[in-house]
């Protein structure tokens, strides 16, 4: 009797012992990982999406960073967005917009994004940096696209620096890129679970070990442990999915299209890792009722 209550312990403690493994193992190798983190997010800002709606974000800044360095430049960027000096700033910003999206390329801005992708990870895995452009306030991404838009602007009009329309330096020009409940919790969340990520598989395996060994059907106790494995591999998809629409439904001053974009291909080897659990728990599951259905029962042969 008490074997068999212990072993339906191990087994609820199995579920999430083997989701947490799960969860550990991606986020040590996708998300803390730098060289991963900025490949991958840099991917998802390629997508048409999340260009045109980074190019929505960066005409709107640089319309204000340019106008509050000198008024003038309005009669230099009306013309380049297609409109009269003396036309809304709505207008001449949404005439801005193509032109900047079509500049995305340019290897300055590739740099400066990229740059920009890198302090982005150094603040959410919690590496603290003064000189950082990029925060987090109040769950708030916020970045310095000081570096960004001059990079904008030489791609956009290379004589803009000749006619003295630049962006100062030193300029703090903040851009809301991202805001979701719980984000600024990441910089103690993430590495908490990295330090776990060789732990927690291991404690895993002990646990499956020992309902299997505690169990006085081993076959029986070898499907169960599948069942749990597969239910676990479910429940990550799960939180795959809620985090995903999460995702979407935060505010963000660029669009949670680019939040969505970025999130999903941050978690689509989360969601491999998952399925191969899927698929794991129920070959054990069934390897067990073979197993079982082979074994003579003890009773019969008495």
């Amino acid at each position: 009797m008490f074997r068999s209550l212990l072993a339906a312990l191990l087994v609820l403690a199995l579920i999430p012992a083997v989701a947490a493994a799960n969860t550990s193992a991606w986020a040590s190798r996708s998300v803390m990982d730098r060289a991963t983190f900025t490949e991958t997010v840099d991917r998802a800002l390629d997508a048409p999406e999340a260009r045109e709606y980074l190019a929505e974000q960066l005409a709107a800044a640089m319309f204000d960073a340019l106008i509050n360095a000198n008024e003038r430049s309005r009669l230099i960027l009306a013309p380049l967005a297609g409109q009269s000096p003396d036309a809304s700033a709505a207008a001449i910003i949404r005439g801005l917009e193509p032109r900047i999206e079509a500049a995305l390329d340019h290897p300055r801005i590739a740099a400066a994004r990229l740059r920009l992708v890198e302090a982005a990870h150094d603040t959410l895995v919690g590496l603290d940096d003064t000189d950082s452009t990029v925060r987090i306030e109040d769950d708030t991404l916020v970045v310095n696209g000081a570096d960004l838009l001059r990079a904008a602007l030489d791609a956009v009009e290379p004589r803009f620096g000749q006619l003295g329309v630049n962006i100062p330096e030193g300029a703090a020009v903040d851009i809301e890129l991202a805001s979701s409940p719980g984000l600024a919790a990441t910089g103690v969340v993430l590495p908490t679970i990295d330090r776990l990520a060789t732990i927690l598989p291991l404690v895993a395996i002990a646990t499956a070990l020992l309902v299997i060994v505690i169990a006085h059907r081993r076959a029986r106790a070898l499907a169960v442990v599948g069942l749990a494995i597969a239910v676990a591999g479910a429940v990550c998809l799960g939180l795959v999915w809620f985090g995903g629409e999460t995702a979407a439904a935060a505010e963000s001053s660029v669009s949670p299209t680019l939040v969505r974009a970025t999130y999903d291909a941050l978690s689509a080897d989360l969601v491999t890792q998952s399925l191969v659990l899927v698929a794991v728990g129920v070959a054990l599951v069934l390897l067990g009722t073979v197993v079982r259905a082979l074994t003579p029962n003890r009773r019969s042969v008495r």
